[in-house]
Parts: structure tokens; sequence; C-alpha cells
């Protein structure tokens, strides 16, 4: 659901066996939206702590996105939910994905590492090229800076799933019900953000204290 470029290829393998394309195209459909709700909701440009709560705002959507996706897959059975996990999960991925896509101006993409294989892969080559020219010292700092957030990138992707791979293998721990983890992570995470205690405009001396020093005045 992650990935929409095969949603969409397996949507035209199923049609040319028959119509029945129905769960790739609703995959991609959620994913549109979840993008387009992270659209509607954080403003344009590169990340900035003023805009720290429409940030927490959409991981919080994310988080009950998924906590909804896992919930109904868990009580699927008899219940005829269909495909509402599938839209939920991916309506998740598209909003999570367009929050980083929008604070960082469309540098990062955090569902699919292969852009990012990509970036990598132009910037030695240009360092390279620099280097045999005898045109400057490799890396440029953008470029280093890049690297640096591709590299905690790679190490957050393959950390999240190391921890979802022993939650189902080693803890036993049913596929959606694993998905509960991380909603409470970004659930917390975004609550944190969206009750403003990343916004540098917000006062965080200690209402005690400011009780005090207006008394001072």
């Amino acid at each position: 659901m992650t990935h929409v470029t095969g949603s969409l290829t397996k949507a035209g393998m199923v049609l040319a066996n028959g119509p029945a394309a129905t769960a790739p195209c609703l995959a991609v459909l959620g994913y549109v939206i979840g993008a387009a709700l992270a659209g509607a909701t954080v403003p344009a440009g590169m990340f900035q702590r003023e805009h720290a709560r429409a940030y927490g705002r959409i991981v919080m959507a994310t988080a009950v996105l998924l906590a909804l996706a896992a919930a109904l897959q868990e009580a699927e059975h008899g219940h005829g939910f269909g495909f509402l996990p599938v839209i939920g999960a991916a309506c998740a991925f598209g909003a999570q994905n367009g929050l980083a896509t929008a604070v960082s101006s469309s540098m990062v993409r955090t569902t699919h590492m292969t852009g990012c294989a990509t970036d990598v892969g132009l910037i030695l080559g240009r360092a390279m090229g620099r280097l045999l020219r005898k045109d400057g010292c490799g890396f440029t700092q953008p470029e280093k800076n890049r690297l640096g957030l591709y590299g905690r990138l790679s190490l957050g992707f393959v950390g999240g799933a190391a921890v979802g791979t022993a939650l189902v293998q080693e803890a036993d721990i049913p596929n959606a019900r694993a998905l509960f983890v991380p909603a409470g992570i970004l659930l917390t995470a975004g609550g944190i953000a969206a009750a403003g205690f990343l916004d540098p405009r917000v006062d965080q001396t200690p209402l005690e204290a400011r009780v005090n020093s207006a008394g001072k005045l």
C-alpha cells in the first residue's frame, strides 16, 4: 500500500485477467486521499517549528487511521468490512508521506527508499566527477547534509522493519494488531506537537513562575 507504482502495476495485471482490480485501485485512492489531507493541513515550504501544531495534527491523524485499519482488520471476519482496512492503511501512509514531502520541499519521501538511493548515487557521482576534474574537494555542504539525512532515514526505515518483524514473528503478535504499536508512538508524538510543546512561540515557562513574575511588575 505504500508503493503506488506497485499498486497500479497490480491493477494492470489483474485487469489483464478480468475486471477485479478493486483492491489495488482502492489502495491508490486511499493513498491520494491521505496525501490530500496532508496538503490541506500542512503549510508549504521547509520545516518550521512555528507550524509544529499542524504537523502534529497530521501525525495524530496518521495514528488514528493506522489504529482504525488494524481494528477493522482484526474484526473483519464475519462483519463484512471488506476493503475498509486497506483504504484506512493506505490513507495513513499517504498522509505520512505527504507530510514528509511537504516539510522537506519534496526532498524526502519516507514510505519508499528508491528515490533516496537514486539521490545518494547522484551525489556520489557528482563528488567523484569533481575529484576527477580536480574541481573542488568532493562533497558540497548541502550534499553532506542530504547524505546525513538519508543515512538517518535509512536507519529509521530498517529499524522500523526490524521492530515490525520482531513483533510479528518473535512476539507472535498478529500482523494487523502489530500496527497498534507504531500508532501509539505516532499518537504520542503528534499529541506533543499538536499541543504546542514544540512551537517556539508558546511560552513554556511554568504557570507559577509566570504568576510570580507578573506580581513583581
